[in-house]
């Protein structure tokens, strides 16, 4: 996409925006250039372009419908990010990520790895559920196998037990 493609006069988006019920008024509107970023319009090789994590939180949105952000976040083989493009992304893409913020920034891989082993265990309880297990057998089977706290494992089953 070229940058230039995106510049759009202010007075343009109002005349075709629905919202000026009376196009009268268009003429009055101060006129001048507006850069966009319109992020389905970026090819893929130009989110490289980008010399900070913003190429990347493009792509994660433009993606985010696409079911392929976890897959984009696995090829970033644990890089990290800063705290804030990372909560940027968490948020704007819905991933609900469990994000640890360190020094050198936050590794979303590990936001992953952690909410799949979450599926896991969530997974793991509904069979033990189903399979007549009581609440404190499930609480030592699922922490002696994924080596979790046993207030973690209470966690997740509070609230299916309401």
């Amino acid at each position: 996409m070229n940058m230039q493609d995106a510049a759009k006069e202010k007075a343009t988006l109002y005349s075709e925006s629905d919202k000026i019920k009376d196009k009268r008024l268009v003429p009055f509107l101060n006129d001048y250039k507006l850069n966009l970023i319109s992020v389905a319009d970026i090819e893929e090789e130009d989110f490289k372009k980008f010399n900070t994590d913003l190429g990347f939180a493009l792509q994660i949105i433009k993606h985010k419908k696409d079911f392929v952000v976890s897959k984009l976040l696995e090829k970033t083989n644990h890089k990290k990010f800063d705290s804030d493009s990372a909560r940027f992304m968490e948020e704007a893409a819905g991933l609900s990520l469990e994000l640890t913020i360190e020094e050198d920034g936050v590794d979303m891989c590990e936001g992953l790895e952690k909410r799949y082993k979450q599926e896991r265990i969530e997974g793991a309880i509904d069979i033990l559920r189903e399979d007549g297990i009581s609440e404190e057998e499930i609480i030592v089977r699922i922490t002696n196998k994924y080596q979790v706290s046993r207030e973690y494992v209470i966690a997740l089953l509070s609230p299916k037990t309401a």
